[in-house]
């Protein structure tokens, strides 16, 4: 387990680098992205920089600064997928939804996001709708894949 030291005024404090994740999680879950408020105060309360706060929430692609769609694809990008075709399959995903890696769209329906390995690298290109893990992915016709993997969605909000 790795520390984060603190120099206070009454010497020096310490805090577990696990405890700053578990509670960016707990308010990601909370408020559905990490807002710059949530940031400061928690900074402020754990007594770290915001610098080190913001470090660690913009390390890890599971956590979001800003809110998201109601739903969230999510593209691997590890190595495996890259080779597979997760490049073409990111482009033809943004040409489908008119929205580039890391926006939302229109009407909130859906953020695009790419991501470091999901362990689906035998089953490459691989992604997470939502939690969802969808595999095999055909990089040349995503609105197929993706419409069927949420069949309740209407074709026009997605």
């Amino acid at each position: 387990m790795s520390l984060l030291f603190k120099n206070t005024k009454s010497g020096w404090k310490k805090e577990s680098s696990e405890l700053l994740l578990s509670r960016l999680v707990e308010i990601q879950a909370q408020d559905g992205f990490c807002s710059e408020v949530r940031l400061r105060n928690l900074a402020e309360e754990m007594q770290l920089p915001l610098t080190q706060v913001y470090e660690v929430v913009t390390f890890y692609s599971f956590l979001r600064t800003h809110p998201a769609g109601h739903h969230t694809l999510m593209i691997c990008n590890s190595p495996s997928c890259f080779v597979n075709g997760s490049e073409k399959l990111l482009q033809n995903l943004e040409n489908y939804l008119h929205i580039k890696r890391g926006e939302t769209s229109s009407g909130e329906t859906i953020s695009l996001r790419c991501t470091s390995c999901i362990g689906c690298c035998n089953e490459a290109p691989a992604a997470l709708l939502d939690d969802l893990p969808l595999t095999k992915l055909d990089t040349q016709h995503p609105d197929q894949w993706l419409k069927e993997s949420y069949a309740n969605i209407k074709e026009h909000e997605i």
